[in-house]
């Protein structure tokens, strides 16, 4: 995939910047990434080439030539599969404009507030840029924010963004690196004579409002605490003035930009006194540092864990949190890994293009496809390709596809669909393992069988030589011909996140019948997916079971009842029905393994939740005595229970 990113973050010529360590990520995450970076010819700055990435300064004259040089820039004449902005104002313009002339999707990134009243009456700018931002979110492929509040604010304000994409993906923290963190020891000695010390990191410009934090330092601190700032910015010199003028100067200290890693050991209290924040990564650093937070209510500050003041209190709640120094707890924070960061933002970019377009690898010839495994699922799956024109090679141990053993080998894509019983004695992969022999050396296999969360990663291990990957069905037995052709989600779960593997993922996504929810995530996610989906059902089956005898009982018309839970758009009429098929209760291949598996695993991994185990007990209890007294499948009962089904 080659994309084109619009920004203005001129760090990103710096070798050893974050930007140009985020940006030399993401190229290697896509494929090819160019970045037309805004800057003026007096900062000489010249094009950039390092592998797949590519960095083109503007060298405009003046700031308001930025997008027209962006438009007759000649090193930009190749062609891209998706242009990407980093704002949704001038920049978003810009590559509005290059996506309708060149035709290809826009991915839209919001980083800031915008729709705070505070971003609004900031300036006459920013309220111009409002109008800019609503002309290019309607016309994005998709919306990136880094925030739930943006996304709330977007989806009410631009209501036609929310018919293509909003995504909440925030900006990247390493956590780990700031909880292990130390203060080297000559900077502790400059501070040693100062008992608190509150630390302000932030761009001195007026949005920022560092001046609030002076104010709120100068009345509210001890004698005894000094105020760090880090950052650069316009209002320095007005801030130095303050600082002065209210008497706090020989106790602040303006540090310039600087990583402010080293402070957070040693600092007492972050403020974030900041007008409005599309997210906060000092706070989300502060907290992983164990440093409380002193915040308006702003970005993620409620959310992560800050304390929240209005602006006229700060003053008493430094005083406050200083006296008491309490437990400093990051809430949550989304990712676990700077590979799982990369691969998210990479996932978002890719899902701007038409699933048909985000592999290529195939695009010459249709790739021959496997099937292992003949029972219902792998027999309508392979039905539907051969439909849609693929060739296939089917193999089972039963005529006329047991001579088909080695031919599978050759497929490039094969889907495995194979029993994987819960006995009396335990989750049994005994048989997929098997078959995963079969598998070609270095081909795809895809998972289709329901397996235990954690399987496909451990599986993977085993089977290096191939990629493997999981992908839950979700077919019923009586309309699996057209649940197979018709589905209403891809899901695709990798086992290790790498481009190779997402790579394979979109292979998959491209080859499966089109519906409406495509997602490509952890193996593990996906496994608990399917998990989630047979014990809902299983659930609402016993429960419909146990309104019918509330019915029967007292003798209503059961028909009356159904007619209105059919009508009702929040129930499916699939699990409504007490008597299906043969009998009652939660019968078939599926649902009496899997729950009975799903208990063990539940129980295995959260014993001390005794209530939840019970449930889950009673559940199962409560199926099998419907099962057995309308004699619906014994045989699948009694393959998981044993010859006198009970939940042991």
């Amino acid at each position: 995939m080659r994309v084109l990113m619009i920004s203005s973050d001129r760090t990103t010529f710096e070798k050893d910047s974050n930007a140009r360590h985020r940006m030399e990520a993401y190229a290697e995450a896509v494929g090819t990434l160019d970045i037309v970076i805004f800057t003026l010819a007096r900062y000489r700055f010249s094009e950039v080439r390092e592998g797949p990435l590519t960095l083109h300064p503007t060298r405009s004259i003046f700031r308001i030539l930025y997008g027209l040089d962006v438009l007759r820039m000649r090193s930009l004449r190749g062609p891209f599969d998706v242009v990407t902005v980093q704002d949704p104002f001038e920049i978003g313009l810009v590559g509005l404009i290059i996506s309708k002339l060149r035709r290809i999707p826009l991915h839209v990134q919001i980083h800031t507030d915008l729709f705070s009243p505070a971003f609004r009456e900031h300036s006459f700018v920013n309220r111009s840029r409002l109008l800019m931002a609503r002309l290019v979110l309607k016309n994005a492929a998709r919306v990136r924010v880094v925030s739930d509040r943006i996304k709330n604010d977007v989806e009410r304000r631009v209501p036609e963004a929310t018919r293509k994409h909003v995504s909440v993906l925030p900006i990247y923290v390493d956590t780990a690196k700031f909880k292990q963190a130390k203060a080297p020891p000559e900077l502790v000695s400059r501070f040693k004579n100062y008992k608190k010390k509150v630390l302000v990191v932030a761009r001195l410009e007026s949005e920022k409002n560092v001046a609030l934090a002076i104010r709120s330092f100068a009345e509210g601190a001890p004698k005894d605490a000094c105020l760090i700032i880090i950052g650069e910015g316009r209002q320095r010199a007005g801030l130095e003035r303050l600082a002065k003028e209210l008497g706090v100067s020989e106790r602040t200290f303006f540090e310039g930009r600087r990583d402010p890693t080293p402070y957070y050991p040693f600092s007492d209290l972050l403020i974030v006194p900041s007008l409005y924040e599309g997210y906060g990564m000092v706070i989300i650093e502060a907290l992983s540092a164990s440093v409380p937070v002193l915040s308006d209510d702003v970005g993620i500050a409620p959310g992560a864990g800050a304390f929240i003041a209005e602006p006229s209190h700060f003053a008493r709640e430094i005083r406050n949190l200083l006296a008491a120094r309490p437990q400093a707890t990051l809430l949550s924070y989304p990712y676990s890994s700077w590979e799982s960061y990369v691969s998210a933002w990479r996932n978002d970019v890719a899902a701007c293009l038409p699933i048909t377009r985000r592999f290529a690898a195939f695009t010459e010839k249709k790739p021959l496809i496997g099937f292992i495994g003949q029972g219902f699922i792998g027999k309508n799956y392979a039905d539907d390709f051969e439909r849609r024109g693929y060739s296939t090679v089917r193999y089972s141990l039963e005529e006329p596809y047991r001579e088909n053993k080695e031919r599978v080998k050759e497929c490039d894509i094969t889907f495995i669909a194979v029993p994987t019983p819960t006995t009396p004695q335990g989750f049994d992969i005994s048989i997929l393992r098997s078959t995963l022999r079969g598998v070609g050396k270095g081909k795809v296999a895809v998972i289709k069988s329901t397996i235990v969360p954690g399987s496909t990663m451990r599986l993977q291990e085993e089977f290096p030589d191939i990629i493997l990957l999981y992908s839950p069905e979700f077919l019923s037995e009586a309309t699996a011909s057209y649940d197979a052709a018709h589905p209403f989600s891809n899901i695709v779960g990798i086992p290790v996140e790498s481009p190779k593997y997402l790579l394979a993922a979109e292979a998959i996504l491209s080859v499966l019948p089109e519906a409406p929810f495509a997602q490509i995530c952890s193996s593990t996610e996906a496994e608990i997916v399917k998990y989630s989906h047979n014990a809902s059902a299983y659930a609402q089956i016993i429960m419909f079971n146990i309104m019918y005898d509330i019915a029967r009982t007292e003798r209503l018309a059961w028909d009356n009842i159904a007619a209105a839970l059919k009508a009702d758009p929040m129930i499916s009429s699939r699990y409504s029905n007490p008597i299906h098929k043969t009998g009652r209760g939660a019968g078939g291949h599926c649902f009496i393994k899997d729950v009975a598996a799903l208990r063990e695993i539940y129980e295995r991994i959260v014993p001390e939740d005794k209530a939840g185990s019970t449930f889950l007990r009673s559940l199962e209890g409560k199926n099998i005595d419907l099962l057995t007294t309308s004699n619906k499948d014994l045989d699948l009962l009694r393959g998981v229970y044993g010859d006198a089904p009970r939940v042991v």
